[in-house]
């Protein structure tokens, strides 16, 4: 029987702070009455007295090595809070928060090759990206957020205006690298530039962006070019219909957005590696 797991000390530790007598029976509590000898069974419930609690908070401290009673019952909340490096120094369980490894983790690259944070800077051969502490971004001027996984490991293949050739590239996020510690990383930049697939979600995303002031789309006379190369995604412009009547009622102002909507554009970030220029169009909502 296991005591390293959250949801076992949060229904331990309301038992003891709370001085409950009895308890119904789950899994759980089956398990503690079974390997542990705790309890006595009555129908459904199974009975504790002030010892059993007692002998509940000991076994806790002894493995977890916190008090349940020193937190006035937020003792688990305070661990849960926790990531795994700040856990390992109050107990030994550091997976006890259930948090994953990369939850503070964010990937970053730079055109250039070089990633210039406040505190070092970092060279990457062409094709790199690297992970780091969402909190090592903090006090930058300005990252640059990159909407595709697949365009972080080909950042020197797209011609970003000069000013961006040395700037902070994040990825904004997956089920793989959280989002949370992209949101994280961003309270501590001054302002975010988007670099967004040129389709209806995209700018919608760009323009609704946190600290966002700007987006990076390919100029009209690429545009046109990747559209006579085929390559714009229909069918991905028919899916976002609630990303285009936002653009309709918010941004029709835009030139890039009227275009897109009139013209029914979607072009993959990914196929922008084939322009000459991505031009910075500065965004200020009505």
């Amino acid at each position: 029987m296991r005591l390293d797991n959250i949801q076992t000390l949060r229904m331990i530790e309301k038992v003891v702070v709370e001085g409950r007598d009895s308890v119904v029976l789950n899994k759980t509590w089956e398990d503690i009455h079974a390997f542990l000898g705790i309890g006595t069974r009555r129908h459904r419930h199974l009975l504790l007295t002030r010892q059993d609690r007692e002998t509940l908070n000991t076994m806790v401290s002894q493995r977890i090595s916190v008090d349940l009673r020193s937190g006035g019952g937020k003792a688990v909340t305070g661990l849960a809070s926790l990531g795994r490096a700040e856990l390992s120094q109050v107990t030994p369980y550091e997976k006890l928060s259930g948090k994953p490894v990369t939850e503070d983790i964010v990937l970053i690259g730079s055109p250039s090759g070089v990633v210039k944070l406040p505190d070092t800077s970092i060279a990457l051969p062409a094709g790199m990206a690297v992970n780091c502490h969402y909190a090592h971004l903090h006090n930058l001027d300005t990252v640059v957020m990159v909407e595709n996984l697949a365009s972080m490991y080909c950042l020197n293949s797209y011609p970003f205006p000069e000013c961006f050739r040395d700037a902070v590239m994040l990825f904004r996020g997956s089920p793989q690298l959280t989002p949370v510690a992209v949101s994280k990383a961003i309270e501590g930049v001054g302002q975010v530039i988007c670099f967004p697939d040129y389709d209806p979600q995209g700018l919608m995303n760009s323009l609704t962006q946190r600290k966002s002031v700007g987006m990076l789309v390919p100029s009209m006379a690429d545009i046109q070019h990747l559209l006579a190369l085929k390559l714009n995604k229909a069918a991905d412009f028919d899916k976002q219909d609630a990303a285009r009547r936002w653009l309709a009622v918010h941004a029709a102002h835009l030139p890039c957005v009227s275009f897109m909507l009139n013209h029914r554009v979607a072009l993959s970030e990914e196929a922008m590696t084939r322009i000459t220029r991505l031009e910075i169009v500065r965004t200020s909502l009505p």
